[in-house]
């Protein structure tokens, strides 16, 4: 389902992401990562999990020596190309292929991906396995105030912090989050939330 829709929508996804939807959170996350630790300016390794069209990757280009990204959506990875922000792109489940992987990554970025998988354990544990010493792991979800997880009516998924936590737990240590105004349906804000999570 996500595939099928992310490759009808890759050529008019930002347009409608950025212009209608007021998304924004793709071009500050730069400045996230930078704030946390001011010492440290570059990364090592990148991978900008279900990157798209590729909108954070100049961004996070700036402050990685090796950025990586990768998304189930084939229309999308070609519309990643054209901007040669990325050092290498793959086409694939992101779980999947952190799995078969054998490279170690310093910084993981996972913007609005979270909202189209629910259970997320096995994200956590894959991005877990692929993580060097150290590793921030940075995500946004939509948020719900009860326990657990759940689909909402627009197919997306929302996210209690108590869950995130849980899953959380015994990986990573929580370094920073925030509320924040994700992007706008109709005419109402989605409440999201931003995590930053070290590796442990």
């Amino acid at each position: 389902y996500v595939r099928n829709l992310f490759d009808d929508y890759a050529e008019r996804f930002n347009d409608v992401l950025v212009n209608d939807l007021q998304y924004n959170l793709p071009f500050i996350i730069k400045d996230v990562v930078l704030k946390l630790n001011n010492a440290r300016s570059e990364y090592k390794n990148a991978i900008d999990l279900g990157c798209g069209t590729g909108l954070s990757g100049e961004g996070l280009k700036e402050i990685s020596i090796n950025l990586t990204g990768i998304d189930i959506s084939e229309n999308m990875i070609s519309k990643a190309k054209q901007l040669n922000f990325y050092d290498s792109l793959i086409v694939g489940d992101i779980v999947e292929r952190l799995n078969s992987s054998q490279d170690k990554f310093d910084l993981f970025v996972a913007l609005d991906v979270l909202i189209y998988i629910g259970d997320i354990e096995a994200i956590f544990n894959a991005v877990h396995k692929c993580s060097s010493l150290d590793s921030l792991f940075i995500f946004s979800i939509e948020v719900q105030e009860t326990s657990g997880f759940s689909l909402l009516k627009n197919a997306r998924y929302a996210h209690s912090d108590e869950y995130i936590m849980d899953q959380a737990l015994g990986f990573f240590e929580l370094v920073h989050s925030q509320n924040l105004k994700l992007r706008k349906e109709g005419d109402n804000w989605i409440n999201g939330k931003l995590y930053v999570f070290r590796s442990i």
